[in-house]
């Protein structure tokens, strides 16, 4: 099933934010929409990578050996992303839960108004 959205995530460290995010999410969202999550990990320390190889699906973690930054891990997570829409995230901002309703709301505006091609 092609997911609704693709949520990206790049990552640098801060372990404990990348956890919130990820648990918000599927606080938020589970049973409410179909979604991935493609997080890129900029060459985090060990104790991240090995978090991130613990994830599974509908988490796909892409491992860069030397870092790249924002922007370019999200053209490389867009470049593969099967959802109809796209919603960046920067693990760092201190990630907080909303309801579906207000996120279902918001995402024709937050994204995009046309599905992507």
């Amino acid at each position: 099933m092609i997911p609704q959205v693709s949520f990206i995530i790049s990552v640098f460290d801060q372990l404990d934010y990348t956890k919130r995010c990820l648990s918000c999410l599927e606080k938020t969202l589970k049973d409410k929409l179909t979604y991935e999550v493609l997080i890129v990990d900029d060459g985090s320390n060990e104790e991240t990578i090995d978090y991130l190889h613990s994830l599974e699906e509908p988490h796909r973690v892409t491992f860069n050996s030397e870092r790249k930054g924002f922007a370019k891990n999200n053209n490389l997570a867009a470049s593969r992303a099967k959802g109809e829409y796209l919603c960046l995230f920067e693990s760092l901002f201190k990630p907080f839960c909303v309801n579906f309703k207000n996120l279902q709301h918001a995402l024709p505006i937050i994204l995009t108004k046309e599905k992507r091609n």
